[in-house]
């Protein structure tokens, strides 16, 4: 026990401090022993990290040495099969164009129709004002106005109302005004119809996502229902206006403020587009609504590492993604992996992912590890029935910190998809060839190789019943 006065060893027992005679009180005692417990927590916990981190570097240095093995064996072409790939082209960009990619197409051209149309519309007349001969009769105007005509006519219509005088303009001044007003709100609505219609078109000039020029156009139909509904109301407001000015003239004016036709032609458009959207969503089948997805086995390996990827799960939402599981012999789970993909469909065709990217996500335990990766820009096409095989070649990887290579060779399995998922089903994921000998050495069914001397495979730890005899 330490004296928390001079610092100096005491006897644990002792009342005084024999070193500076300071008096021991038992709280401190106790504090003591409290602070010593928590650093011997500590220095456990330490230890367990410690060990952690040995376990983990053994398992690493087994991994190493397994890797100089193999590639020792690779040099005296011990592995049958074994060859070196080479990177292929992506071949996404070849495939026919289906009839739903067709179909795609001609409502995208429909809707970017319509919307010119709808911003056409005010080329159209949006309104008819048959009032404006008895108020201006010196006015030598169209009685249906347009985006131009209204903006020719504001300049006058202003200088009128600035210069007027008499006790014709006194009487017809607030009708007037009234007039003035729904021509300023009916340029503002104008505006508003072709800011959003503008959008819509420009996003898809440039090629903006699906989804976004969806919502810009649903947006845009809208506002062309409610722009209608707001001239609907307007004209109906401007009407009442007038007839409670002109007061004893009400019978003399048989027609106010009419909405012409612009606006029911962007009420059909906007009706238009929004059936449109409706019936092409329902166009989609029960199977483009829901997930799809399907579940490939990965028929090859590379005989150099310690881990194989054994299965591909695509799946296909709003997006196409793959799973990928990988099975980790040494415990050491794979963070990520590069690699080329190629996918086979039943009639030969060949799909090429030259650079597939897949991360670990989820935190896994065990020898199982789950990657997930994206095809961008609609890479692969949704008819998932026709895909059969996958094979992985693995470019880089990584499984601590650090980024490893891979070693340029491949060896395909002994057996076709179908006959390797049973496999995998009876006697576990890691099953990839045909167990047996090969001169001095044994070939286990996870692919490696070893000596048959060998009590049990150094990569999936099977035991070797043959040995020995």
């Amino acid at each position: 026990m330490k004296c928390t006065v001079c610092g100096k060893e005491i006897s644990k027992n002792s009342a005084f401090c024999v070193y500076c005679g300071s008096k021991v009180d038992e709280m401190d005692w106790e504090q003591q022993e409290k602070m010593y417990r928590y650093q011997l927590e500590n220095r456990k916990k330490e230890w367990q990290k410690l060990e952690e981190k040995k376990e983990e570097k053994q398992k690493e240095e087994e991994g190493l040495k397994l890797k100089l093995s193999n590639y020792y064996k690779l040099q005296n072409g011990a592995y049958p099969g074994c060859h070196r790939w080479k990177s292929e082209p992506a071949t996404t960009g070849m495939k026919k164009v289906k009839d739903k990619d067709r179909q795609q197409a001609g409502y995208d051209l429909l809707f970017l129709g319509l919307s010119i149309l709808s911003c056409i519309t005010v080329c159209f007349s949006w309104l008819n004002i048959p009032v404006i001969k008895v108020l201006f009769e010196y006015i030598d105007v169209s009685y249906s106005f347009n985006i131009f005509n209204i903006l020719g006519i504001l300049p006058d219509v202003g200088k009128m109302m600035m210069e007027s005088s008499g006790s014709y303009w006194d009487s017809g001044s607030e009708a007037f005004g009234g007039i003035f007003l729904i021509l300023l709100v009916t340029i503002i609505l104008m505006g508003i119809l072709i800011l959003f219609h503008g959008c819509y078109i420009y996003r898809f000039i440039v090629q903006k996502s699906e989804g976004r020029l969806k919502k810009d156009l649903h947006e845009a139909a809208i506002y062309g229902l409610v722009c209608t509904g707001g001239m609907w109301l307007l004209c109906l407001i401007a009407d009442a206006w007038i007839r409670a000015d002109f007061g004893d003239y009400r019978e003399y004016i048989p027609s106010m403020v009419k909405m012409d036709t612009g606006v029911w032609m962007l009420l059909f458009v906007s009706i238009a587009i929004l059936v449109c959207m409706r019936i092409q969503e329902n166009t989609r089948t029960y199977e483009d609504v829901q997930e799809k997805r399907t579940v490939l086995e990965i028929t090859n390996y590379d005989p150099v590492l310690p881990f194989r990827p054994v299965r591909i799960e695509i799946k296909q939402a709003y997006s196409f993604s793959a799973t990928v599981k990988v099975i980790n012999f040494l415990q050491l789970p794979v963070n990520m992996i590069v690699g080329e993909l190629h996918i086979w469909k039943e009639n030969g065709e060949k799909i090429v992912f030259p650079e597939m990217k897949l991360q670990r996500f989820i935190k896994t335990q065990g020898s199982e590890t789950e990657l997930t990766g994206q095809f961008y820009e609609n890479q692969i096409d949704d008819d998932f029935r026709s895909l059969c095989e996958a094979k992985l070649y693995i470019k880089s990887y990584r499984v601590s910190s650090d980024e490893e290579m891979g070693s340029g060779y491949s060896v395909d399995s002994d057996y076709p998809p179908a006959a390797l998922r049973n496999l995998r089903r009876q006697y576990g994921d890691s099953y990839m060839r045909e167990e047996g000998l090969y001169g001095e050495n044994r070939l286990c069914a996870c692919g490696q190789i070893y000596r048959k001397e060998t009590r049990k495979c150094p990569l999936c730890g099977k035991i070797n019943q043959e040995a020995g005899r």
